[in-house]
């Protein structure tokens, strides 16, 4: 009864879709491609669980021994009502439309890998079967011995610039020490107004030292303040470019990790088709060129009855074939 019930099944076409699959409401879909989808992801599943086992050497927490096996029994059960229930055409149909399926899948998330734009985007162009780097060679860091150099050589012009400045400073030196002596000269009578302008004169003195004194501290604090902003400028700069350079690593580590999840994830699609593909031909060994053999080999043997009894008939006189008793 259910093989004939089987037989009138596989009579029917099934329609499950064209080159492209129905992405319509999953209850119009057949009752063969939903049990056959729900044995492939069992089926997954149990390889994704295998497969993680194997990279981890530990299994999933809240997977044991005994649920991989129950869930593989399982899947074996849904097979067998699969098989014991729909034809073969039409199990072999909803294969080929969820393989077209995840083909299509496959070329999506394929289309969207833009190779040398990721290159590009880090800084790297892709010639001649190798990478180069855009970013251009490092700057070469000066040596201790040239830095010495340098600053024993700004030392030396330093010191050749105070050289006209010093002589200077004599002559200035002499030359007020001389006046001093004229005013003090001048000045040398003891009177009360002689006092006065000696003192006047020692004040301004004084006043003109502090003065240069203090031109010469606002100088140098100018100085100092452009010293300090381009320092300050250069600091900015190199912790601008640590930070581009820190970006560029996480980049670069995202792009790899990245990399290495599409590699593991289409070397473990392609695992996975392979597999699938050599199952169905050996359902299709199993299952289907198996009784087309029997068939043959029985329709050949029928047909060699027929021609025998059609000889044997030939053999036969028609006049014994009129008779309607034979005697013994």
């Amino acid at each position: 009864m259910a093989s004939s019930g089987l037989c009138r099944k596989a009579k029917v076409e099934l329609m499950v879709g064209g080159k492209v699959p129905d992405l319509g409401l999953a209850g119009m879909e057949p009752e063969v491609l939903r049990d056959v989808r729900t044995a492939c992801q069992l089926r997954f599943h149990f390889l994704k669980s295998l497969f993680e086992h194997s990279t981890s050497g530990a299994l999933p927490s809240g997977t044991s021994e005994e649920l991989l096996d129950a869930s593989y029994q399982h899947w074996l059960s849904t097979v067998e009502d699969i098989v014991g229930s729909h034809p073969p055409n039409h199990i072999l149909a909803a294969l080929e439309h969820l393989a077209l399926e995840n083909t299509l899948q496959m070329q999506e998330l394929t289309s969207r890998i833009d190779i040398p734009c990721d290159v590009e985007a880090l800084k790297f162009r892709y010639e001649s079967a190798r990478l180069e780097d855009l970013a251009g060679p490092p700057a070469a860091l000066p040596s201790v011995r040239g830095l010495i150099q340098e600053g024993w050589s700004r030392c030396e012009e330093l010191w050749v610039q105070q050289l006209p400045l010093q002589a200077r400073e004599q002559r200035g030196t002499a030359q007020l020490a001389s006046l001093l002596q004229e005013m003090h000269r001048l000045l040398a009578d003891g009177s009360e107004r002689a006092i006065l302008t000696r003192a006047v004169l020692e004040l301004e003195l004084r006043a003109v030292r502090l003065a240069g004194l203090r031109d010469g501290l606002h100088r140098g604090c100018r100085e100092l303040e452009r010293e300090a902003s381009a320092r300050h400028a250069e600091l900015q700069a190199l912790q601008s470019k640590r930070q581009r350079i820190v970006d560029f690593r996480h980049l670069v580590r995202e792009k790899q990790q990245h990399i290495r999840a599409l590699i593991k994830g289409t070397s473990y699609i392609k695992s996975q088709l392979r597999k699938d593909q050599a199952e169905v031909q050996a359902f299709v060994q199993r299952k289907l060129l198996g009784p087309e053999q029997d068939v043959t080999l029985e329709s050949q043997r029928l047909h060699g009855g027929v021609e025998r009894e059609v000889r044997q008939l030939g053999a036969i006189a028609l006049p014994c074939l009129l008779r309607r008793s034979l005697l013994g």
